[in-house]
């Protein structure tokens, strides 16, 4: 994976316009975390492949922001905005939302 984000990085707007038929991602749980370098980089590869495959043994789903990175690289259109996805699905108030403490 380390690889992919160098190579991601220096290929940048490369990868941007290109277009993948189908991307598969093995050891998926290493794309944790929709900030991390590997999650952005992933993130400009999936733009639009008619085909995402996320293939894993390890359990994902520790955080919301873990589980928020896979719904919105399988379907960007339906989850565009994490903080709108917490909103609607967690109880989450404002004034630990303002202070950029997640739900978990």
């Amino acid at each position: 994976h380390e690889e992919l984000v160098s190579a991601g990085k220096r290929d940048e707007s490369w990868l941007k316009r290109a277009k993948f038929q189908c991307v598969v991602f093995d050891e998926g749980h290493k794309l944790k975390g929709r900030r991390t370098d590997v999650a952005l980089c992933a993130n400009v590869i999936t733009g639009k492949p008619d085909c995402l495959l996320i293939v894993t043994g390890t359990p994902v789903m520790n955080t919301a922001d873990e589980l928020w990175q896979y719904l919105h690289m399988l379907d960007r259109k339906k989850y565009p905005s994490f903080d709108r996805w917490v909103r609607f699905h967690f109880d989450v108030d404002d004034i630990t939302f303002r202070k950029g403490q997640r739900p978990t």
